[in-house]
């Protein structure tokens, strides 16, 4: 297996404004697996689904993915993981309207055999003491982790025990400061890249792209230049699952700029609409070309910028 992912499965109903509340499948794993599954690298997926109506439709979706395996997720008995969420006008901001854990309370979870030799684990965000129960389990060359304010704020001294395991970091600015302890965010970096005893730690900062901190380098991705984002939900996860699908699929010829353009590319996509419809959608050319465009608005020297114009975004 390449890319073993663990995280959430999820019924997601999401509130936009001006439009009609729609129902769609999300969670996690679902956002991360299937962006990941855009490269040319096998995705095993661990989690649990209800034995519902949801659950089975969740779970027949997914089957159409050839390179997604699903022998990693559990069905059990009772409800699948329900989310009911509203955006406002700057869709930066949402608030939870229900939440129903469903099965997922419960969730324990076991990694088939043919997972546990995998080239590169993703944590999602599950509770720490889940994803040191898929660790015991599980030995990868590369493992990715992913966290959120509600187990930073719970759990902090038991996720910093954890990111000394793992290869790289995953969150987004607000989760940096707030586990740093830190207002800043270069310093925020750093502290992390600390606590991580090297590795990288990748800072997801939405519109305004995202950072990269190595031991002995910084680097900028810029987000791509939307115009019309309608639904920022699984937009971390994904940009998380295509970074390391991107970074599996270049093998040795692989750097963190090229993976994180990739993310950011992907990432785009997942906003452009409702859920992850786009994400089932998009092709490899269009990722393609959105990575060739964010090449080209880098402003790498002043008097030498590859340019590109504005009517070729799209």
């Amino acid at each position: 297996m390449d890319i073993v992912v663990v995280g959430s499965i999820a019924q997601d109903r999401i509130h936009l404004p001006g439009r009609q509340p729609e129902v769609v499948f999300g969670g996690s794993a679902v956002y991360s697996a299937l962006s990941a599954g855009r490269f040319e690298v096998e995705v095993g997926m661990v989690g649990v689904v209800g034995d519902d109506e949801e659950g089975r439709r969740i779970l027949e979706a997914m089957s159409e993915f050839p390179r997604l395996d699903l022998k990693g997720i559990s069905v059990s008995s009772g409800r699948t993981f329900f989310w009911e969420g509203r955006y406002f006008e700057d869709i930066n901001q949402r608030e939870t309207i229900s939440l129903d854990l469903g099965v997922f309370a419960d969730f324990s979870p076991v990694i088939p055999k043919e997972y546990q030799k995998a080239k590169a684990l993703f944590l999602a965000n599950i509770a720490p003491a889940l994803q040191r129960e898929v660790l015991s389990q599980i030995s990868a060359d590369l493992v990715m982790m992913d966290t959120m304010d509600h187990w930073i704020l719970n759990h902090r001294d038991e996720i910093l025990e954890l990111v000394r395991q793992v290869d790289v970091l995953v969150l987004n600015d607000q989760e940096a400061r707030l586990l740093a302890r830190e207002t800043n965010l270069f310093r925020a970096g750093s502290f992390l890249l600390e606590a991580l005893e090297g590795g990288m730690v990748l800072i997801k900062r939405g519109d305004c792209g995202a950072l990269i901190f190595e031991t002995s380098d910084l680097f900028f991705v810029p987000a791509y230049p939307l115009e019309n984002a309608v639904d920022p939900t699984g937009a971390g996860d994904s940009f998380a699952g295509a970074f390391l699908g991107a970074w599996l699929e270049f093998g040795d010829d692989a750097n963190p700029c090229q993976s994180a353009y990739y993310a950011t590319s992907v990432a785009s996509f997942c906003v452009e609409d409702v859920g992850p419809k786009r994400l089932i959608e998009v092709s490899r050319k269009e990722i393609d070309k959105r990575v060739a465009v964010l090449n080209s608005i880098m402003c790498r020297r002043w008097d030498s910028n590859p340019h590109v114009r504005k009517d070729t975004w799209s």
